[in-house]
Parts: C-alpha cells; structure tokens; sequence
C-alpha cells in the first residue's frame, strides 16, 4: 500500500509596501516557496485588509507615503485581533539606528532590501516556527496536557534555534555543540541521565546572545575591542537568564563558563584547571571546534588538518588535555554533526517541570531585554515604546488615571547656550523630581527630548491634580534655584483624563489630548498646566454656537424666500435645503417640517484632516443607518450635515439626533463628539 504523502500547512504572508518593484519580487519569492500571499500598498489598506483576513505573518516598508510602517505598526498592535501576528519590518535603510528602532518598536525581525531569497525565506520561516512554539506553549500550559515533555525538550531546542539564529553563519551551532559534547561524555562513561542534561545546558550555552545586537553578531570584519567586549557580556547575559531555574542542574555552567580557558586566561571569572566545571570545559572544547568548523562572515571553514594543530597547539592551555585527546579521537573516527540540526531527545522524566524551565528561560529573556530596551538610557525613566505598552495593559485591565505631558520652558536656550552637558543634567534632575514625589504605582516616560509623560494610577480629582502638578512644580523649582542661569526654566504640562465610560481611550487618545492641553497651556504664557476637559467644553461651546448661529441663517433665507426679498448671493446648501422642504410642503399640505443641524466637534490646535475625514464618512453612514423613510439628509457646509425631517415631534427629533449619535460612535475610531440643535420651520 502506498503511503499517502504528508501535506504541510500553507501560511501566509501579507506585503506592505508602496514600490510596486519590491512588493512583485517579494511576492515572486514567497509564492514559489509554497506561501500565499496577499499585497497591499499602503498601511491603509494593510489595516482595511485585516479586517477580513489574518494572515502568519507581515512584511511591513518602514518608508512609506502617508501612513509609514511605524505608524501602520503601532495601529496593527494596539488592536486586539491582529496583535499577535508577528511583524518583520522590510526597508532599503541600512543604519543601525532603523533596524534599532525597529526590535524597540517589538519586531520579529529585520529584511534588507534588496531582498537575497535565501536569507528572506530563512527569517521568514524562523520567525513563523517562534511564532507557532509560542502560541503552541501557551495553549499547551492552559490546557495542562499529556505532551508536556515532547513540546518542552521541543521548545528548549528551539530557544536554542533562535539564539544561533541572530547570526547568519551559526544555524544549527547549538545542537552541533550539544552533539558534541554528548559523544564526548559517553566516551567519558557518563551516566544516561547525566548526558542528557548536559545535552540540554550545551543546547542553551550561547542564549546570553539574545542580548547581543545582531550588527555584531554579523559583522563582516573584524572586531574592535569594545565590540569584543560587549560579544563576552553573552556568558553573563546567558548566566543571568538561567540562574533561577533548578530543573536541570548546573544549567548556568555552560552558558557563564564555556569560555574560560584550562591555563586562567579565559573569561568572565578567569578559571583554570578543574576549577572549571567539566561540564564547561567540554561545552568550551565542543564550542570551539564547531566555531573552526563553520563558514564565517569573514572565513570559509577551515580543514580539519588545521582544527587538529590548532586543539594540539591549545591542549594545556585553552583546552583541556584529556579533553583534546578524546577530540583529536573522535576526529580520527570521522567525527561529523554537520547534518544534525534537529535532534530527536531521549525521553526523560521532565514533563511539566521541563516546561516550567521553556517557560522561564523564555519570559526571562523576553523580560530582561524588554526591560532593557524599555529604558531611557538619560534619565532612567521609561522610554516611549515601553510606557506605551504599560498605559495600554493598564487601560485594556479597566483602570482610570490621569495622563501628564510636561514640558521644560526655555530648555532649548539653556541647551544652545551653555552646552548638552547642562541641558541633560536639567533632564536628570527633572526625572529625580519625579521619583521624590510620585508614588510606585506611577508611570515616568521620556518622549524624547525635553518632553516627559506620567501616568497617575489614580481617579480624576482636579484637586488631586492641582495638588501633584504644585509639588512637582515647587520640588523642580528648588532643586533648579541652586544654578543661576537655570531659573528661566519652568514647566508646561498638559493633563488628560482617562476614565472607565471614556469610549476607546488608549495611550494613543490621551497622548493626543494631552499634547493639546499642553499647547494650549504655553500659549497662555508658560509656567502653568491646562486640562483637555475644560478646553474641549469651550470647544463644545463654540461648536453649538455656530449651529445656533447657522440655523437662524437659514431660517432668516427661507422667509426672505417666502417673501421674495432680495438675498446676497446665498450658500447653495441653503437653496438645496429650501427646495427640500419646499417639495415636501407641495405633496403634504400643513405639514410640520423640523430640521436638525449635526456637527462634528473637535479640537483644532493640532493637523486632524484625517481624523475629520473619518469622521465625516462615519457621521454619514451613521445618518443613512438611523432616518425614517421619508427624512432627508445634506452635507450642510464644514463638518455639518443637515437633517429634515417631515410630520416629526419634539421627541422624535430628538431621538432621531440620539440614533444618530449612537451609529456615529460605533462606526468611528476616534473619539469625536458629534452635536446637534433642532429647529421648526415656520413656512
């Protein structure tokens, strides 16, 4: 009987890029790899697009026109049906500082353009594998299955894979290594149980690179001395990722002392002899003939003649000497674990404690480097990346604060006039005011620049407010009076308020309301804070006014009608209006007509033609959604419309208005009232 072939799965990609060139070759590429493919080109569209469909994976263009990849980035994670799809950034920029900006913005990875189809399908494919182990995992431990133990030793496999990974020469170097060393060990009688943890710590000895930048890692050249340096920070980054798991005994030797050397000169902690665990030393002599072995960014792979002078040369002194004796063994037996980069694991009595270990090697080198990234690097506060994140879990888990931007007045002038030295002692000393007088359960973030933000764990209480701002303000203007030239410095802040019946609040709505506050309160004169809330009610204020003001216009142009006066040279909505009302009175004599003036309000210190656009064709489809047969509807001019509606009372305008209301804020995606004033008109 033939055996029926297995079908793998499809995944699928989705492009985002506005060259036609770049979004057809990568295209190209991806559909001859077996992966559907969806293309866009625009972050608008990329959004529209996601509503219908959810594929495994995005590339994303970071250049690109309107909406750049950034931007498009942000919007994909801070919605909850595409959060979780992994996103490699795609760009022609080739500075570190983009691919930098990129891993803090929370990338998966990283593709140069123009695009090498190996190199794009290998991350492409690494990425989708992590993906997939993670999501796996996290069902897994819900659901506290059977398969614990295969997923686990699995995953520790793939921790392994995504480390060699960063470097485009070491895939499979960490299951190579753990070859090694097993063979090793069993040439040294080593028990069953024994080889099999020290397969899964030579498995783990380099994952201190997951704190490494990949521009090192990669680096086609030699490197500096500093670059050097900061490469051997791995066995510490690696022991400290590691330290607090027991499951597998010693699991830390490996990855702190594989690089310690038999005669003391090695790193971190300068060893020697059998002070080094053996573990180490045979991870360290397995680790180093793979190294001479594998092509590198610099080298082809050097002959094995050459890997037997080089263990000779180094036994007694970087190796040990047994060690080397049973290398130069297993090469002389045709040593080879080329073609192992998938091992199948012994099964041992691992289960849910194995898992528990994936778990914590895993979220404790997620957290550490998010952490470290999470870091403004000046004034130790939060960078804006990571105080995005927390304001956002803080408000998706119901809570209500207070959301500050504060500003330092005149910091430019100080930082022109007497150096970048001072301007960032301003900064530190800014960031210390606000650890003496904010509580812990408080966020600090540094935007950049000389723009901080805080958010308050805290209900709305203006008192409250006035009562931080005030200290904040008084502890800064003590700590600055110490420096002369520094008391033309004083702070804006700009306050917002997040509350639990605030419709779609996020970091991204009070950053907004927040910075509007902020410009309101320095075009007041500096030195004082504004609320978004009172300036938006003057907004609402004026708003009504001018609908007041537009419905007795039109009434006044409909008796002028009436009664054949003359009239400069009217708005054209207002005949369209009169001819409406004009052709309903002819079919129904002694008809009541009613008109209702909506309008969107909205702030206008910052550029919202976007946003009012929006809003505009959400307000428009709300209306066709919400009128009774026989209203009509116009586009009354700016951001108004106008309803008239036929044989209507008092409260049936109204709840025609309500409906209205109601439609708008369910089709749109930005806070935006919408208000309204009624009228009848008297024929």
């Amino acid at each position: 009987m033939e055996m029926q072939k297995m079908i793998e799965p499809v995944f699928s990609v989705l492009i985002v890029d506005d060259t036609l060139l770049y979004r057809t070759m990568a295209e190209n590429i991806l559909t001859a790899d077996g992966y559907h493919v969806y293309c866009v080109e625009s972050g608008l569209g990329a959004i529209n697009l996601l509503k219908t469909i959810k594929p495994t994976i995005i590339l994303l263009d970071i250049e690109m026109k309107k909406m750049d990849g950034y931007e498009t980035f942000s919007v994909i994670r801070n919605c909850a049906e595409t959060a979780d799809i992994p996103i490699i950034f795609i760009t022609s920029k080739t500075k570190p500082e983009f691919e930098l900006k990129a891993f803090q913005l929370g990338a998966a990875d990283y593709i140069s353009k123009p695009f090498i189809p190996e190199i794009m399908l290998k991350r492409i494919d690494r990425v989708i594998q992590l993906d997939l182990l993670q999501k796996k995992l996290e069902q897994q431990v819900r659901a506290k299955g059977d398969q614990l133990e295969k997923i686990s030793l699995q995953a520790i496999s793939t921790v392994a894979a995504t480390v060699d990974a960063k470097g485009r020469y070491t895939r499979g170097h960490s299951v190579r290594v753990a070859k090694i060393a097993v063979r090793i060990a069993e040439i040294l009688g080593w028990k069953q149980e024994k080889i099999i943890e020290l397969k899964h710590i030579a498995l783990l000895h380099d994952i201190g690179k997951i704190g490494i930048s990949d521009l090192i890692l990669n680096k086609p050249t030699k490197l500096t001395d500093e670059e050097y340096e900061i490469v051997k920070n791995h066995t510490a980054i690696g022991c400290e990722i590691l330290k607090d798991i027991t499951v597998i005994k010693n699991i830390c030797d490996g990855a702190k002392w594989h690089h310690e050397w038999y005669d003391g000169n090695g790193y971190p902690d300068g060893l020697a002899g059998e002070n080094i665990p053996l573990t180490a030393r045979i991870i360290g002599i397995a680790d180093a003939y793979d190294a001479m072995a594998s092509r590198r960014s610099y080298r082809s792979s050097l002959p094995n003649q050459f890997i037997v002078s080089e263990l000779t040369k180094y036994r007694g002194t970087q190796f040990d000497p047994d060690l080397v004796d049973i290398m130069l063994m297993l090469l002389e037996d045709g040593l080879d674990v080329k073609a192992s980069e998938h091992p199948v694991f012994i099964a041992g009595n691992l289960a849910s404690e194995s898992q528990a270990l994936l778990y914590q090697v895993y979220n404790k080198s997620v957290e550490e480097n998010r952490k470290a990234l999470g870091i403004d690097a000046l004034t130790q506060v939060y960078n804006r990346r990571f105080f995005e994140f927390e304001v956002n879990h803080a408000l998706g888990q119901g809570y209500t604060g207070i959301f500050m931007m504060l500003d330092i007045d005149n910091y430019k002038q100080v930082n022109d006039t007497y150096g970048h030295v001072v301007g960032d002692k301003l900064l530190i000393l800014l960031a210390e005011v606000f650890r003496n007088v904010l509580s812990a359960e408080d966020y600090v973030g540094r935007m950049g620049g000389d723009e901080f933000v805080i958010f308050l764990n805290n209900s709305f209480s203006e008192d409250y407010v006035d009562t931080i701002v005030n200290e904040i303000s008084k502890n800064f203007n003590e700590e600055k009076s110490e420096v002369d030239y520094l008391n033309i410095c004083s702070l804006s802040i700009g306050i917002a308020v997040a509350e639990k019946s605030t419709n779609k609040i996020s970091f991204a709505n009070l950053y907004r309301q927040a910075d509007i506050a902020l410009y309101s309160a320095k075009q007041l004169g500096k030195n004082r804070h504004a609320y978004y809330h009172a300036i938006l009610q003057e907004i609402k204020k004026i708003t009504l006014k001018n609908i007041e003001q537009d419905i007795l216009s039109f009434k006044k142009y409909v008796f002028a009608k009436e009664r054949n006066q003359s009239i400069l040279t009217p708005p054209e909505r207002y005949e369209l209006a009169y001819q409406i009302i004009k052709r309903i009175l002819s079919k129904q004599k002694n008809c009541r007509v009613d008109i209702i003036i909506l309008a969107i309000s909205s702030d206008s210190y910052v550029d919202q033609k976007n946003i009012i656009k929006e809003s505009k064709q959400s307000l428009k489809v709300a209306i066709h959604k919400s009128l009774r047969a026989s209203d009509f509807d116009l586009e009354f001019g700016g951001n108004q419309f106008m309803l008239i509606l036929a044989n209507a009372s008092d409260a049936v305008c109204d709840r025609v208005a309500a409906r209205v209301i109601k439609q708008h804020r369910m089709e749109s995606d930005e806070v935006v009232e919408v208000l309204y004033r009624k009228a009848k008109i008297i024929w």
